[in-house]
């Protein structure tokens, strides 16, 4: 019961906290349309992808249930690490913002009145600020750490499933052992399946929120030229999270192909060695089956390919994007 109401309420907080940038910045969208748009756009879609997410709550569940059989690896150690740090630095930047943020400034926390007290200033903005990034990028970091969680477990499960291949003999590669890996290769294949169920839309939506960030970062760098360093270390530390985020969710994701053709090669390598040595025709089946397979790749509702390659071509779009509309 307290789960379900502490949920209930963080899901309208984040709406509320939504709303209320888009309030305080309405001075900034009249300076500024285009890059106050995009910059509240990106925040906006990170609320929107923590909602598309817990749509799918029992989908979402189900999918982590039958995850469970796979194994954990190391690289997701490090993720975890990624992730703790990235609470902290959003803990700290809120903090420092409050601190450095001069008393003009500070007006537009409190929607226009001042703040004499430092220490209320100091509690307002940094409460602020922590709301804020917990829309963005806290909420959608959350949903790419599961989503690249998802994605290295089915990819290492089939790395161990190409490993087993590999170290069988010829002729101990007989129909059940080929039989007990293709079964074995079918639960990773459903599990990848629930993946781009549940996560084919918010991921693209978390994609598309740190490409708007990004892009509004760089225009704000090509409009003012300058700013402080409290400004400009928040910005590189947005930038990096942002590239990061779609980084480490493409590459991760991008593994899963690779690890699939991988382990049809060697199955192949495998079932081509005994057709020649035994000519075992009667176990060509299986092999027709695995290779009539279609290539499965995850995607973001279809439009966008989540290959490690896609990571070049997206910050080939946003700086063409970004310098072309200056």
């Amino acid at each position: 019961m307290r789960h379900r109401i502490s949920s209930k309420v963080f899901n309208v907080l984040i709406f509320l906290v939504c709303v209320h940038r888009w309030a305080s910045s309405t001075e900034g969208l009249a300076a500024n349309l285009d890059l106050s748009a995009t910059y509240l756009s990106s925040i906006t879609l990170g609320v929107v992808v923590w909602y598309a997410t817990i749509f799918r709550r029992k989908d979402l569940t189900a999918l982590l249930d039958k995850a469970r059989v796979l194994q954990v690896p190391s690289k997701e150690k490090v993720i975890n690490a990624l992730l703790l740090i990235n609470y902290i630095m959003l803990f700290l930047i809120s903090i420092m913002f409050a601190g450095v943020l001069k008393d003009a400034s500070a007006k537009k926390f409190a929607y226009g009145h001042d703040i004499k007290n430092i220490w209320e200033k100091i509690l307002i903005i940094s409460m602020d600020c922590s709301l804020t990034y917990m829309a963005y990028p806290l909420v959608s970091n959350i949903v790419a750490f599961l989503y690249c969680m998802l994605c290295l477990r089915c990819s290492s499960g089939i790395n161990i499933l190409t490993e087993k291949i590999k170290q069988c003999r010829p002729e101990d590669f007989g129909l059940s052992k080929q039989f007990s890996i293709l079964k074995s290769k079918a639960v990773i294949y459903d599990i990848l399946l629930n993946i781009q169920n549940v996560f084919s839309f918010p991921i693209f939506l978390m994609i598309l929120s740190n490409v708007f960030m990004c892009n509004s970062i760089i225009k704000w760098y090509l409009y003012t030229l300058s700013g402080s360093f409290f400004w400009n270390f928040q910005a590189v530390f947005f930038s990096v999270n942002a590239f990061v985020s779609v980084a480490a969710t493409l590459w991760a994701a991008g593994s899963v192909p690779m690890e699939l053709n991988k382990f049809k090669e060697i199955f192949h390598q495998k079932t081509h060695l005994r057709l020649l040595r035994y000519n075992v025709k009667e176990e060509m089946y299986l092999k027709k089956d695995l290779f009539d397979e279609p290539d499965f790749v995850l995607s973001g509702c279809g439009i966008l390919s989540f290959r490690r390659s896609t990571i070049l071509f997206l910050i080939g779009t946003l700086l063409t994007y970004t310098f072309l509309l200056k």
